[in-house]
């Protein structure tokens, strides 16, 4: 595995677009080892890993994930970008990382049917976890311009506590809306 360095970097925004977020966590993936490493944005919202600290470093063409987050009192913010390694070009930009509060608990319920708006350039994908064990339970993926609407039927899904993540392609922007019917 490389040990040379993979700096992966970007700036988190809260969820108007225009003000930066200073503490907001930042966790980067490697989804192919199941490792991480993570920081915290400055007072400007920067941040910047590097990917050579992963405990088995890095190759080619591991799936990286990106993840913000930033708690509130009103609740928790997220965003994650995916970011495919490429060594020819050596580092990631994640860019402009605007939160979502589409990622705060939604609790305990039976959800009926889940909708996702999204008015910009790239497909968005959205993920709902079970808070439990931090397993996806199921995905919606819209495309621009398209909403997304996933019925469950009569019952539901019966969540005990759980989440919402947003992940973006490597052109898109923000969501507009993230609803859930209990």
């Amino acid at each position: 595995m490389p040990s040379f360095p993979y700096p992966v970097d970007g700036v988190v925004y809260d969820i108007d677009g225009s003000t930066l977020v200073s503490g907001a966590i930042v966790v980067a993936l490697d989804v192919t080892t199941a490792e991480k490493i993570s920081t915290t944005t400055n007072a400007l919202g920067q941040f910047q890993l590097d990917l050579a600290n992963l405990s088995s470093g890095y190759t080619n063409a591991d799936k990286i994930q990106v993840t913000a987050t930033y708690k509130t009192e009103s609740g928790q913010r997220s965003l994650s970008k995916r970011h495919t390694v490429d060594t020819g070009t050596g580092s990631y930009s994640a860019g402009n990382m605007v939160l979502h509060s589409g990622s705060e608990p939604f609790g305990t319920c039976n959800i009926t049917f889940a909708s996702h708006s999204n008015s910009h350039s790239g497909n968005l994908y959205v993920k709902y976890y079970d808070r439990t064990n931090d397993n996806p339970v199921f995905i919606i993926e819209s495309i621009a311009g398209t909403t997304a609407t996933l019925p469950f039927g009569y019952l539901g899904v019966k969540m005990s506590g759980g989440f919402i993540r947003v992940f973006e392609s490597e052109t898109s922007g923000q969501s507009n809306t993230v609803e859930v019917w209990k």
